[in-house]
């Protein structure tokens, strides 16, 4: 008998089954991680060309303190709440297959030691070949396990090297790569042969075992490079928002064409640095800043700097892209910000104002020595860095929220009643946009009130009244149009103050 009675009563839920779920919905993309892009990183050239950081001493595992990387990374992180940041690699130049082994652990080296007849298949540019009758037994590390492969190869004429690559991170690896380029270049993974020992497995050359495969690869442009990053980030479920490029890529032609891949994503901010003094000649039209304002872009902000050895744009991107969009009032301008860790430039006013006018940003000192970023300002100049990023923000939460109306209900009618679901949530986003400060009422002029001004709501929505729908788009279930028209708060970036002396 059981220490504690049992209830004499029946189960409601002999009557009322209730099955508890999540009901399915999406996700907005995330706009706040920025990609550092450099070449000759290292990576491996597939979706590991991109990697993902939360500290500066993540970093510094990768990369020593005198690179590229790191600098921009220390820019990123000495700003106030930095999030995560990417660093890419983009390639400049046809490359070769590449089989890369897996990790070999110490009791696989000793493993391999012991064999005198090693032998395995593996396919080079569409021709098998089996690599046999290798001798490890004196091949103690795994730079020695290389050369043996490598001296089969050459015994063979095989079209292939194999060497000990060493990784960012300290990762080392055997990888046998094609002497030939491009995208005809072709390797396979190992296999097992006919005769003699296997050690595809063993050497970590299959899938199974970790290796990894990269065929030839053909380089087309800087902008093709930064789709192939961001392709690489989406593999790893990861969204690319902001862009830097290492002072590797400083000539105006990869720059322009790094822009120009920016302006034709739907989500991107992009900045660029330009160092040569020529941007302060107007008599120049060939620099960055006068290229880029004949583009009118919205989505590249130039910035000039003095300094090669910093970043003062990865620090921008830290700054305006760490707003949480959830708290009040937390959006905010890039001008009159100071980029912690980064050197103002050295300009005179005069030279300050052709900068202005050809759209670069300056990071530079001001009287009573406060150091300021001007003006914030993509090189359109009807555009400021916070109207893009906030915007980008808006739209996006906009998207997301209105398609989870159509997931999270069984359908959505055709009816005034459907079409407010619809309204509600446009409502609720911009109700959103105002609490963080994107948003806000505008007074407007207005002699018709006795005040003079009428007040414009922040957010106006207007949707189209059913009745007016066409039979064709009841047929298409085409819904009714929902206008969206939103003040954008602003920001003051300067002032009149005029002071009349009474005496």
């Amino acid at each position: 008998m059981s220490y504690v009675v049992s209830s004499q009563t029946l189960p409601l839920s002999m009557d009322v089954s209730i099955t508890v779920s999540s009901s399915q919905s999406a996700l907005a993309t995330d706009l706040s991680v920025p990609c550092f892009v450099d070449s000759g990183l290292g990576f491996m050239p597939n979706a590991n060309r991109v990697r993902f950081y939360l500290t500066l001493a993540s970093v510094l595992d990768d990369f020593a303190a005198n690179t590229k990387a790191y600098a921009a990374a220390q820019a990123f992180f000495a700003q106030t709440n930095p999030g995560e940041m990417a660093i890419g690699e983009a390639y400049t130049a046809d490359l070769q297959a590449q089989l890369i082994s897996g990790e070999l652990s110490a009791s696989e080296l000793s493993a391999i030691e012991v064999v005198t007849t090693g032998s395995m298949k593996v396919s080079v540019n569409g021709s098998e070949k089996t690599l046999d009758i290798m001798d490890f037994h004196a091949a103690t590390t795994i730079e020695g396990i290389a050369a043996v492969i490598q001296t089969e190869l050459t015994s063979q004429s095989i079209a292939a090297t194999c060497a000990v690559v060493t990784y960012p991170g300290g990762s080392k690896r055997i990888v046998i790569k094609t002497t030939l380029v491009g995208g005809t270049a072709a390797l396979t993974y190992a296999s097992s042969p006919a005769t003699g020992t296997d050690v595809s497995a063993l050497l970590n050359f299959t899938l199974a075992t970790g290796a990894t495969l990269c065929q030839g690869y053909t380089y087309v442009s800087l902008a093709d490079e930064l789709q192939s990053i961001s392709n690489a980030a989406s593999a790893q479920s990861k969204f690319l928002y902001g862009w830097c490029l290492a002072r590797t890529f400083t000539s105006v032609s990869d720059q322009l064409s790094a822009a120009a891949w920016a302006l034709s994503q739907t989500y991107a901010i992009m900045g660029l640095c330009y160092t040569n003094v020529n941007a302060y000649d107007a008599g120049v039209s060939t620099d960055l800043g006068s290229e880029l304002k004949e583009l009118s872009n919205k989505r590249v902000f130039a910035v000039w700097h003095d300094d090669t050895s910093v970043y003062p744009e990865m620090s921008i991107l830290a700054y305006m892209l760490s707003v949480d969009y959830n708290q009040k009032d937390s959006t905010v301008t890039a001008k009159f910000k100071e980029l912690p860790g980064i050197g103002t430039a050295t300009v005179t006013y005069s030279q300050y104002l052709i900068l202005l006018s050809k759209g670069y940003n300056v990071y530079t000192l001001m009287q009573s020595n406060v150091k300021v970023v001007r003006e914030g300002e993509t090189e359109n100049t009807s555009w400021y860095l916070d109207t893009v990023i906030n915007i980008d923000n808006f739209v996006n939460d906009l998207l997301v929220n209105v398609y989870n109306v159509f997931l999270r209900n069984a359908k959505v009618p055709y009816t005034r009643t459907g079409q407010a679901l619809l309204v509600d949530v446009c409502r609720d986003t911009g109700n959103k946009y105002v609490y963080n400060g994107s948003f806000a009422d505008r007074l407007v002029s207005d002699t018709s009130n006795k005040d003079g001004y009428s007040i414009t709501p922040a957010v106006a929505i207007t949707p189209t009244p059913i009745y007016q729908m066409s039979a064709a788009n009841r047929a298409a279930r085409t819904g009714p149009p929902i206008k969206l028209v939103v003040q954008e708060a602003g920001a003051i970036h300067n002032i009149n103050i005029s002071v009349n002396v009474v005496e």
